[in-house]
């Protein structure tokens, strides 16, 4: 795996920059960082999506409700959803690995005697939970 947060978003970004798909990108991510499995990323990018959608909702739900075609929403308001996610993806499937991918270069951190007792002394106990929850909440199983 690459060695700090700025090479590891770099490559994230290129990664992205040269998918045409969120699926695509996805797979080509996992390729790059063989220690992220593809499941896990792309449950990530599903509760990404899903909280994207969630606040698209709120935005939509704001305005007076009117049927409307698809052309006519992109032309009055942006679009739907569905609109929105063809155009942004980038930014999602960003999010999803940047938290995947962070999690998992900490976890091999974490698993090691020397980073373990650096990150409890620096950090404390209340934010080694908090990041364990974010790695169970996205299906990365952690010791202790």
């Amino acid at each position: 795996m690459t060695n700090t947060k700025e090479e590891i978003q770099k490559e994230i970004e290129r990664i992205i920059k040269t998918s045409g798909t969120p699926d695509e990108a996805l797979s080509n991510i996992c390729k790059a960082f063989p220690d992220v499995d593809y499941e896990v990323l792309k449950k990530s990018f599903d509760n990404e999506r899903k909280k994207a959608e969630k606040s698209f909702s709120k935005t939509a739900d704001s305005d007076d409700i009117q049927n409307l075609s698809e052309d006519d929403l992109e032309a009055v308001a942006g679009g739907s959803f569905g609109s929105w996610m063809k155009k942004n993806w980038p930014i999602v499937v960003g999010t999803a690995a940047i938290i995947t991918v962070g999690a998992v270069c900490w976890k091999k951190g974490y698993d090691s005697k020397a980073s373990n007792k650096n990150l409890l002394t620096q950090r404390g106990a209340g934010y080694t939970e908090g990041v364990k929850d974010t790695f169970e909440n996205n299906g990365i199983k952690c010791k202790g």
